[in-house]
């Protein structure tokens, strides 16, 4: 599959809330989401090049808890492991939306 700057799709609530409340089920132990501020998100995604954002799963041994890793992505697919990457998402459990439906 050919990757561009159009890469994903829009969905529903419904459907948003099926796939996270499934998730959440399956993996009950698991982070239900993690979150990153909008100025260190768009920082990544100005940078020369960047036509979207990998999101790596990870562990951070320090902190003894998972995460996520940020990189951008150039047009050719290549992680921009030479520029800005992104890490401490702030995890749910612990601080999380308890009104979102997204949070079953």
């Amino acid at each position: 599959m050919p990757i561009d700057k159009h890469t994903g799709e829009f969905i529903d609530l419904t459907e948003a809330k099926e796939m996270t409340n499934s998730y959440q089920a399956a993996f009950p132990n698991e982070p239900k989401c993690f979150f990153l501020g909008s100025e260190k998100l768009q920082s990544v995604i100005d940078q020369d090049g960047c036509i979207g954002l990998r999101m790596y799963r990870a562990f951070d041994v320090v902190r003894n808890e998972q995460n996520v890793v940020i990189v951008g992505v150039d047009a050719n697919g290549n992680d921009m492991t030479s520029g800005l990457l992104l890490d401490k998402g702030v995890m749910c459990p612990q601080n999380c939306d308890v009104n979102s439906p997204l949070s079953s």
